[in-house]
């Protein structure tokens, strides 16, 4: 940006793309209420100028050229170059400065595959800077995927497994008047809560609220953010093991807990393809890591098939494999783990 004559400023702007580049000037790090300049390239290969105005996570509003002049375009070599003047900026303001690239069709901006570069500071566009240091600002959204991903495909998980195999295999042994078994399920369960909502306040938090044209990702994160606070009020009202109705409670305590796994999972798969856009091999880690569950669900009911009717001494023998199995699990799932969040955090 250069400040030229009456208050005018000069924009150039370039960039590697087949679809469109653009700047914005924000008054926050947020798209939302900014103004923004989009080179965009047409069906026939020409670049053209649009002056728009942000009003959320929507495609922008476009707005008069009126106050844009000297426009000059060009694309070559896979590169987008602008040059204007504009003569709408203010003068005592400075911004958050914005710069995004995306793909496009006959001439229409698509959404963005990537979130915007922005400037770490404000920038004041009357005295000419040197705007170092930009970043992506997708921290706070790859937390919330790892922190998701902690919560049900690691601890979630453990929970959920030990109630559903370790009850009997677990039979007397007690912790702090307890079954043990229940304490350790109850402990991991509640802490999956704990660490959902914490992501999903960072989520709402980073993108202030949801988005009207997002994917279905945020809306059935939401519904499994639903599922999770329903469980432990379910858990809460549970009757005594001796109440003869005592088995609705098991059925909607089950039927629940799988719902909210299964949408858990998907929505982990939608957040994947939405962090890392093109690259598939950590959408492939996730299928793995998914894989090696069903594996373990399945040889698990297979023992718990075996031991229903069998003497004690064999039954013990039975429960050494299990806690050998969820060891060789646990150790299995936490490799996948750690590389999930590797390739979140590489994206």
């Amino acid at each position: 940006v250069a400040k030229g004559n009456n208050r005018d400023y000069k924009f150039e702007i370039s960039g590697s793309s087949n679809g469109y580049i653009s700047i914005g000037l924000s008054d926050d790090k947020f798209m939302g209420n900014d103004d923004v300049y989009i080179c965009v390239l047409g069906s026939s290969g020409k670049v053209n100028l649009v002056h728009a105005y942000t009003t959320g996570r929507t495609t922008p509003i476009s707005r008069s050229l009126e106050a844009i002049i000297n426009i000059t375009t060009v694309y070559e070599n896979g590169i987008i170059k602008c040059a204007f003047t504009s003569r709408n900026i203010t003068t005592d303001r400075t911004y958050y400065i914005l710069y995004a690239h995306g793909p496009a069709s006959n001439g229409y901006i698509q959404k963005h595959q990537s979130d915007p570069y922005i400037s770490q500071v404000k920038v004041d566009i009357s005295a000419p800077t040197l705007a170092l240091g930009g970043t992506r600002s997708k921290v706070v959204i790859k937390v919330h995927g790892a922190l998701m991903l902690i919560a049900w495909m690691c601890i979630g998980s453990m929970g959920m497994i030990i109630a559903r195999y370790f009850k009997r295999a677990w039979k007397g042994k007690r912790f702090q008047k307890k079954d043990l078994w229940f304490q350790i399920h109850r402990s991991l369960m509640m802490l999956t809560v704990g660490v959902t909502i914490i992501a999903f306040v960072l989520s709402f938090v980073h993108v202030q609220g949801l988005s009207s044209n997002a994917s279905p990702h945020p809306f059935i994160g939401s519904v499994v953010m639903g599922l999770t606070l329903l469980q432990p009020t379910i858990a809460v009202m549970r009757p005594p093991p001796s109440e003869r109705r005592r088995f609705i409670f098991n059925w909607v305590h089950r039927i629940t807990a799988l719902l909210t796994k299964v949408l858990a999972v998907a929505t982990i798969f939608l957040g994947i393809q939405l962090i890392t856009q093109s690259n598939g091999l950590i959408g492939h880690i996730m299928g793995g890591c998914v894989a090696w569950e069903a594996i373990f669900y399945i040889i698990m009911e297979i023992i718990q098939c075996c031991t229903r009717n069998e003497l004690q001494e064999t039954e013990d023998q039975k429960v050494t494999q299990k806690t050998m199995l969820l060891i060789l699990y646990f150790c299995g799932n936490l490799l996948f783990l750690l590389f999930l969040l590797i390739g979140i955090s590489n994206s």
